[in-house]
């Protein structure tokens, strides 16, 4: 069954403070986010937020981060959803290559169109992002999207 949701941009302290809860609620890092360094966007079901996703720029590169969705909505595409949303979002931004950790969601990915690569091969200027150097294990997998 499909979800009726809007995405809304993530610009004030309230919406920025519920979108880190719900990160909170499915075990995903959020301490490092930012309102001013990332393009945050929040999922919503009424006035309910049930997604999050994130893109972090560097120039012509992104970080894909933060695609969370309500674990009572799993299975409903809403993920499949907000990434093509960012994948468009991050084609506005000029965007070559967004990169992305994953510890768990490696076969989704996979399936919208992110190719595994090794971490040494990543920009450095992606490489030194806290979600490369320090929030997310050395066993996550790297995956890259070439747009």
């Amino acid at each position: 069954m499909d979800i009726e949701v809007r995405s809304a941009p993530i610009r004030d302290a309230e919406s920025f403070e519920a979108f880190r809860d719900l990160l909170r609620s499915v075990n995903l890092p959020c301490d490092d986010l930012s309102l001013d360094r990332h393009l945050l966007i929040g999922y919503y079901e009424d006035n309910r937020l049930i997604g999050t996703g994130a893109l972090e720029l560097f120039g012509p590169y992104a970080l894909l981060r933060s695609l969370a969705v309500k674990d009572a909505l799993r299975g409903r595409s809403l993920g499949s959803r907000i990434t093509d949303e960012l994948i468009d979002l991050a084609r506005e931004n000029k965007v070559e290559k967004i990169y992305l950790l994953t510890e768990t969601a490696r076969l989704f990915f996979k399936r919208k169109g992110f190719v595994d690569v090794d971490r040494k091969d990543v920009p450095a200027e992606v490489q030194a992002s806290s979600e490369f150097s320090g929030v997310c294990s050395d066993s996550a997998v790297c995956m890259v999207k070439t747009l």
